[in-house]
């Protein structure tokens, strides 16, 4: 190779809206570790949008060894060590990346010895894969720790190796063609090939997962080549992603089961289109005589087809120059769309250009072409108003010969969308659904959504007739108040017997409980030791403790007043009755008159009721003075009539 600069082109990772809180990784699962002299591995990173903070960890442990910050669209930035596999890149915003691997001085010969592919976003990466051709360096990388990638080499379903990584750790094997890979996480896998020394038969492209393929695809032309003597033997390698698969290029067809590879050689444009998933691996490949070694070897490069799926609507591309020979850069889009129109403009503002493009159709650009001449020395933007294929190839020239070559197509993050049309399922009980940062989100659904529960009653949509459905629950409401709450039991999907809600409530004091359904209310029957209307055995009382009933006794115990008498109690009469005074009157005049001494609590007598000198007759119930009777209770009659009990002057 005589005094070829390299240019490393920008690969693109998508243009589709992004949030500034969302932050995107790219994870580099394949550098070259052949130790070839004078070849330096590298990574080409430049900003989709203005603001973008980029950090670069290099040996993924979480702490970036490389911060840029507010990064501008279209601009690049400066790493500060060269990068190895499982390098980690993460940013606010998408980016667009491209891993090279080449020689920096001149190696004496018309050698190939440059490989480059373009560093796929995770979350365009998935779990599944199948593999389109024989390569000797397939690289597998895991995103997350604990990852079991399984390899089966003929598709029978059972792994001939299982490959288990922790996050940022990778594992080379030489792969076979139609060879299945799965596994229980997200990971990436890059197909590279070389021998030892890099000099011929090298290219890498990253292998696509099943999840993101398509069943419709572009390949370029050939990019313009010149050796003595030479085989042309490019074309397209296609595996199968599913069984019975009907897959067409030009008026060629093939039926293919999942792992079937198809080699097509050709030269020209070809348009590949199937009926399901398949993976389309394009594939340079020049075999020629070194002019410089007069020995014969292979140029190549390789890179995976886009699918609709990683289809881009933004990127940044270069032209270039050499006396030595021409084209040597090439760029090529088509369209999967009508009405597209494609934007070119160089950043420097020297010049720019607009086409429209239809479904089906494609344009080539290289620095022979007048249309777009700022290409050649400038940094281009090339943006679509809808998604489009795009690949980019280069070729080193010398004395009109054209030696070291690498190419690569422009992937972008997983974009299932760009139109709401793209994402409707045709099912009206599923909603409208939206097309939003690339990614389908599901509409909100016309029907409440069966929750599972057998007690609140089942939900339903009737697709045929576009309306929703909506059971009772299996337990209602029977309206009743004296039937209680209807009760559901989730757990056994059945309805329970009612609860009584005037159950007895076990106080024997308030009497038993009923249920009043016109009142809606519970009724207590009250006490049950209700008043028996006997005034003499007292108050009737409940016991709660012992469940019985109690009455206070006899209303008209003693009152422990000895003077009033005895008491009793009179039932007819409702009311107590005392016996009365207990010291009555004896009839006897000489012992004086009974009374009740309050104090005591006794009848008292007090005696002769006559003086000292006087005598009691009890007869005459008097007190006599001498022999003359005294009546103590009248002193003018103290004599009986006709009678003289003793001498006195005057007396008869």
């Amino acid at each position: 190779m005589k005094n070829t600069v390299i240019i490393t082109v920008f690969f693109l990772m998508v243009f589709c809206a992004a949030s500034a809180q969302a932050q995107y990784t790219y994870w580099i699962a394949y550098t070259n570790t052949t130790g070839a002299p004078n070849m330096t591995n590298s990574v080409a990173i430049t900003s989709l949008s203005d603001g973008n903070n980029i950090w670069i960890d290099y040996d993924h442990d979480g702490v970036a060894e490389d911060e840029f910050l507010d990064v501008a669209d279209g601009a690049g930035v400066s790493r500060s060590q060269a990068p190895v596999t499982g390098t980690k890149i993460i940013s606010d915003l998408p980016l667009q990346a491209t891993y090279h691997f080449g020689r920096h001085d001149d190696g004496g010969a018309y050698e190939d010895s440059s490989l480059q592919y373009g560093v796929l976003a995770e979350r365009s990466v998935g779990d599944e894969y199948y593999l389109p051709i024989a390569f000797n360096n397939y690289s597998v990388m895991a995103v997350s720790d604990g990852t079991a990638i399984n390899y089966d080499t003929n598709n029978d379903g059972t792994p001939d190796d299982t490959f288990n990584l922790n996050e940022g750790e990778a594992h080379r094997f030489s792969g076979v063609a139609g060879a299945h890979l799965w596994a229980n996480g997200d990971f990436y896998i890059v197909a590279a090939n070389h021998p030892p020394d890099c000099w011929d038969t090298t290219s890498a492209f990253p292998v696509l997962p099943v999840r993101v393929l398509g069943n419709h695809y572009t390949a370029p032309p050939q990019h313009p080549f010149n050796h003595y003597s030479s085989d042309d033997q490019s074309g397209v390698y296609i595996v199968a992603a599913q069984d019975g698969l009907t897959v067409n290029i030009d008026t060629s067809s093939q039926l293919m089961d999942a792992g079937d590879v198809w080699y097509y050689q050709t030269a020209l444009e070809a348009e590949i289109i199937s009926d399901g998933p398949i993976f389309v691996a394009y594939l340079s490949r020049i075999y020629g005589e070194d002019h410089w070694d007069h020995i014969y070897r292979n140029w190549d490069f390789a890179f995976a087809l886009a699918p609709a799926s990683l289809m881009v609507q933004k990127l940044y591309t270069r032209g270039g120059s050499t006396v030595q020979g021409s084209p040597q850069r090439r760029f090529f889009i088509a369209s999967h769309a009508d009405n597209n129109q494609v934007d070119f403009e160089c950043v420097d503002g020297s010049g720019s250009h607009t086409m429209t493009l239809n479904e089906g159709e494609s344009y080539t650009l290289d620095e022979s072409d007048p249309t777009i001449t700022c290409w050649v020395a400038a940094t281009m933007r090339v943006t679509a108003s809808a998604p489009i294929h795009a690949s980019n190839s280069y070729r080193g020239w010398w004395a009109s010969i054209s030696e070291r070559t690498y190419g690569s197509a422009y992937l972008g993050l997983f974009c299932n969308c760009s139109l709401d049309d793209q994402c409707d399922d045709g099912l009206w009980c599923s909603g409208v659904e939206t097309c939003v940062d690339c990614q389908c989100v599901d509409g909100q659904q016309p029907c409440p959504v069966d929750d599972g529960l057998w007690c609140n009653g089942g939900e339903s949509c009737n697709e045929d007739n576009q309306e929703c459905f909506v059971t009772d629950p299996p337990c209602p409401d029977d309206g009743m108040f004296c039937t209680g709450v209807e009760n559901c039991d989730e757990e056994s999907d059945e309805c329970l017997p009612f609860t009584d809600p005037c159950a007895d409530d076990g106080d024997f004091c308030n009497g038993s409980e009923s249920c009043d359904e016109e009142g809606d209310q519970c009724v207590s029957s009250g006490t049950p030791c209700a008043d028996n209307e006997v005034f003499c055995d007292g108050v009737e009382t409940c016991d709660e403790e012992n469940l019985r009933c109690l009455s206070s006794g006899n209303p008209c115990a003693d009152d422990g007043d000895f003077c009033n008498g005895a008491e009793s109690c009179d039932e007819e009469l409702g009311e107590c009755l005392h016996s009365g005074d207990p010291c009555a009157d004896d009839g006897l005049f000489c012992n004086g008159e009974e009374y009740c001494d309050a104090d005591t609590q006794a009848c008292v007598t007090p005696g002769d009721p006559c003086p000292e000198d006087e005598t009691c007759d009890e007869d005459s119930d008097r007190c006599i003075s001498g022999n003359s009777p005294v009546d103590p209770g009248d002193e003018d009659e103290g004599w009986p009539e006709g009678k003289v009990t003793g001498g006195c002057c005057g007396c008869e």
